[in-house]
């Protein structure tokens, strides 16, 4: 059995509706079985 895995570390996507849009139409081009994904702020804490 084969399962395919994507992980995404992106900055926030807040604001940005076009990145948002690229990052949805990659995730369904790629069809992942699973898919993880982590944001990051890009303000220093």
């Amino acid at each position: 059995m084969r399962l395919r895995v994507v992980t995404l570390n992106v900055c926030n996507t807040e604001g940005e509706p076009e990145r948002l849009a690229a990052i949805n139409r990659e995730l369904k081009r790629l069809d992942p079985d699973l898919s993880l994904s982590r944001t990051s702020s890009r303000q220093p804490m």
